[in-house]
This record gives structure tokens, C-alpha cells and sequence, in this order.
């Protein structure tokens, strides 16, 4: 009985994780770009093999904040989420 509670405490993890990581708005790397003098914010994403840039919105200092927090929950989600799968 004591690896069915173990495994299932490690599934409920990783759906908690994984619905933490469902919920962060954007999931990638922040990116500058200057276009006509002017910044604009984008998210970097690696998806099948392909890079895409997103566009988030004009530069500022808070939404740029906010995507490199987003960015460093999303990666450390990630790794808790291969950690329980390795387990």
C-alpha cells in the first residue's frame, strides 16, 4: 500500500504543477526587438523544432519584469514536472 499512496502523491503533483504551468500567460523567453525606433516585447518559443516570436506588446519595464518571472516559474515547472516523471 505504501507505493500506491507514494504514486499517488506524485501524480497529484504533477497535475498541480502542470495546471500551475497551464495558467502562466506566457510561456517562453523574452525577447526586444526595435522596429522603426520604437521596442516592442516577444516571446521566444521553441515549437516542433521551429522558433517562433510572439508578440506581447510595446516595451515597458513591468510587463518585461513580469515576463522573465513568468519565464523562470515556467522553467522551474517544467523540471519539477521531468523530476516526478523520472520518479
Amino acid at each position: 500500500m505504501d507505493k500506491f499512496s507514494k504514486i499517488q502523491e506524485l501524480l497529484s503533483k504533477r497535475g498541480e504543477s502542470q495546471a500551475r504551468l497551464n495558467l502562466l500567460p506566457y510561456d517562453g523567453t523574452p525577447e526586444i526587438k526595435t522596429i522603426s525606433g520604437k521596442q516592442y516585447l516577444y516571446i521566444r518559443k521553441r515549437v516542433i523544432n521551429k522558433i517562433t516570436s510572439t508578440y506581447v506588446g510595446e516595451f515597458s519595464d513591468t510587463l518585461y519584469n513580469q515576463l522573465l518571472r513568468n519565464n523562470v516559474q515556467s522553467k522551474q515547472l517544467k523540471k519539477d514536472i521531468r523530476l516526478i516523471n523520472k520518479e
